[in-house]
């Protein structure tokens, strides 16, 4: 029924209703009744609106599809890679879609949605490839939960660059050793100490309370994440089933770690063992270690620097795998298989003793 003035007990109010029919995504129908509108527009946009916001159809323009995609997505990833991925940087250059119908979008039409992109001298090669795989994410979705037919960037071509992989940049012993001379702070200290002798992902180590600390079974239950995001602290869990873990630490980091938490106050307030914020470490020790080592080396490498060390000195790499919290052994080998070349020689060596 189309939207038609108001009438209360057989008389015209001056105002208008909207009555009308739907199928959600679920495929049920229902109907909407709402009346007080004080104009006609007002109704008629009440109803285009809600139809274009729950309705199972691709008849509907393309940023009410991705407003619905978003609010989807926003419950199944964690904030932070929300965030990131979905950063407003990133969704206007959605804008040029904004008034097209999804269903009018042709491959044609993203053809040339890549060109102006490829001419954007300030985005990065890898940027740009971000940006199309993230637009032929939401086309997937279309089609696996809203009918659309098909996704129309299965007919275009890939743009950008993927990253390259990089070399991995390793901490010795001796390179930490150096730099804990100049950090300043007993916490920031044995933080950096903390990631090196653990592997921990900085948001792990940041996320443990003291809950999490088993001084007498030197033991470290790493069962959540920290972020920060718009300066809003958010505490979730780790990235997948597998980093969920229980790690033993070494004696020596133990009787540290003992030592702080029994002087640092803040510990009794906040329960977290670690409370500096998550880009001051991070700021911090790029800096010194560009000062004192001439390398620009960032925190994530301190995990880096644990792994190397544990492969360097025989450790399987199933065991190394669990304690880094991977998703199964491949993944650790994927990452570290350059550095299994410099445990050849080693094994060639043992060989060799064996035939004599």
């Amino acid at each position: 029924m189309p939207v038609t003035k108001e009438k209360r007990g057989g008389e015209y109010t001056g105002r208008w209703l909207a009555r009308f029919s739907y199928t959600d995504i679920m495929g049920v129908k229902h109907t909407v009744f709402k009346r007080g509108f004080e104009t006609k527009r007002e109704a008629q946009e009440y109803e285009r609106e809600f139809l274009y916001n729950n309705s199972l159809t691709v008849n509907i323009p393309f940023k009410n599809m991705l407003a619905q995609y978003l609010e989807d997505k926003k419950q199944r990833v964690k904030a932070s890679t929300f965030h990131h991925g979905y950063h407003s940087s990133i969704l206007r250059l959605f804008d040029y879609f904004n008034d097209y119908l999804i269903v009018d979008i042709t491959p044609a039409i993203i053809r040339i949605w890549q060109n102006e992109i490829l001419l954007k001298t300030d985005l990065k090669d890898t940027t740009k490839r971000k940006i199309n795989i993230t637009l032929k994410a939401f086309f997937n979705w279309c089609v696996k939960y809203r009918g659309l037919k098909f996704n129309p960037m299965n007919m275009t071509d890939k743009i950008g660059k993927a990253i390259a992989k990089k070399e991995l940049n390793i901490l010795t012993l001796d390179e930490l050793n150096l730099i804990l001379q100049y950090i300043k702070k007993d916490e920031h200290r044995l933080l950096i100490k903390f990631l090196f002798w653990t592997g921990c992902r900085i948001g792990e180590a940041l996320a443990l309370t003291v809950d999490d600390i088993d001084l007498e079974n030197k033991t470290i239950n790493i069962n959540k994440t920290f972020s920060k995001i718009k300066r809003e602290i958010i505490v979730t869990e780790p990235k997948t089933q597998e980093s969920k873990r229980i790690i033993s630490i070494p004696n020596k980091l133990n009787e540290e770690l003992k030592e702080y938490m029994s002087k640092a106050i803040y510990i009794m307030e906040y329960k977290r063992i670690f409370k500096t914020d998550i880009q001051n470490i991070r700021r911090i020790f790029k800096r010194i270690t560009i000062k004192h080592l001439n390398r620009d080396l960032t925190i994530h490498d301190l995990r880096h620097s644990h792994a190397s060390l544990l492969i360097n000195n025989g450790v399987e790499i199933l065991a190394i795998s669990k304690r880094l919290g991977h998703s199964n052994p491949t993944m650790t080998l994927n990452i570290y298989s350059h550095l299994y070349k410099s445990t050849e020689q080693r094994a060639l060596d043992i060989i060799n003793k064996l035939e004599e």
